[in-house]
């Protein structure tokens, strides 16, 4: 008996177009939604700027930004040097410790990170501007 092999290449270079034209599609749309999230990120950080300044001229104490049902998220969507220094301007003599128990009461998302080494280098962060 004599078997005959298929040539199945073609096939195969079909279904591999066919998967890179999708993952270049997907590629296309995570740029455009990055985009739309920096460009959200960058009108919520205006807001907020403008909401602190407003705040500090009516010499009113901040509210908190975003509720979830009876929840509030004062620190919402902020980076961590954002949120610290709100903090540390409310409370000119707070520890660093007492500044994550704040974060972490106030529903901070700490996007994985460990939330003691965060206030630290966030800490730094801010210590250094300050002595500019």
């Amino acid at each position: 008996m004599q078997s005959t092999f298929m040539d199945i290449r073609q096939e195969l270079k079909n279904r591999m177009d066919t998967i890179q034209k999708e993952i270049d599609q997907l590629k296309d749309e995570r740029s455009r939604i990055e985009k739309m999230l920096q460009d959200a990120d960058s009108r919520l950080g205006a807001l907020r700027t403008v909401y602190q300044i407003e705040t500090e001229r009516l010499g009113k104490p901040p509210l908190p930004l975003f509720t979830k049902g009876e929840k509030s998220y004062r620190f919402a969507g902020m980076k961590i040097t954002e949120a610290l220094r709100i903090i540390r301007n409310e409370q000119p003599e707070i520890s660093k410790r007492k500044a994550q128990e704040i974060l972490k009461n106030e529903g901070f998302d700490f996007r994985g990170k460990n939330p003691g080494q965060a206030v630290h280098f966030a800490w730094v962060v801010l210590e250094r501007a300050k002595n500019r």
